[in-house]
């Protein structure tokens, strides 16, 4: 399969029990919204307009994705589906975080060979990192309701959900994605964890680095801080 990327709300993650259910949900919905895409349509031979959004769905499976054993009827009512949680979610929550992903590694998840508490965890991290994003700072806790598809604590607290991973599971499954070259992760002086998908170790230690250093350099120093009491007293 040709890896090509889909985008999707990070609330899509709070849908569904069946891990394997709720992957295929996410397929389709990704692949639904990819085949709306102008940019593609327009580059699709003798299609009229009449043709269907069925179709033009189907055409994205077969032909963009590599994806067989579907028809148009069932990725429009899985994409429907999934819509109507998003917008009830976004009524409570407002506009939601999205989350790209590889279609190679969602069809991993799908078969069950990628698993569930992986995939909510790598998914928590990329709803933060965004499509643009080349590294964030990232708590263990907002990954732990972010993989549970609540973008923040308070969706999470009125979600009711008790089946949440410890910080120690979810760790372990950091250590796995790190592992398999899905994302790269530096803690600065046991304190702050930064994670990317985009960038190697050498280069997000050198990028937090920089960063630190740059807000050293805004920092007033003790003498202008002294030097500002100063004037403040003698005013």
């Amino acid at each position: 399969m040709n890896d090509k990327f889909i985008s999707v709300p990070l609330c899509t993650l709070s849908m569904h029990d069946n891990y394997k259910q709720l992957t295929n949900l996410i397929m389709d919905y990704g692949i639904v919204e990819f085949s709306k895409k102008d940019t593609w349509r327009g580059e699709i031979e003798n299609y009229d307009e009449d043709t269907t959004d069925e179709n033009f769905a189907l055409w994205a499976f077969e032909r963009v994705f590599n994806l067989k054993g579907v028809d148009g009827k069932t990725l429009i009512n899985n994409h429907s589906i999934v819509e109507d949680h998003i917008r009830d979610f976004e009524s409570l929550y407002g506009k939601d975080a999205y989350f790209r992903i590889g279609m190679s590694l969602l069809f991993d998840a799908y078969k069950g060979e990628f698993s569930e508490r992986e995939f909510r965890v790598y998914i928590a991290i990329r709803s933060v990192l965004g499509a643009n994003s080349k590294y964030s700072r990232i708590t263990m806790d907002r990954i732990s309701y972010r993989m549970y598809g609540c973008k923040s604590l308070e969706a999470f607290q009125e979600s009711n959900i008790t089946n949440s991973f410890s910080h120690k599971q979810i760790k372990n499954s950091i250590n796995k994605l790190i592992d398999r070259n899905l994302i790269v992760s530096f803690t600065n002086r046991n304190r702050f964890t930064y994670y990317s998908t985009r960038l190697s170790l050498n280069e997000l230690i050198e990028a937090v680095a920089m960063e630190v250093k740059k807000k050293k350099a805004k920092r007033p120093s003790n003498k202008e801080i002294q030097n500002k009491i100063n004037e403040l007293v003698n005013a």
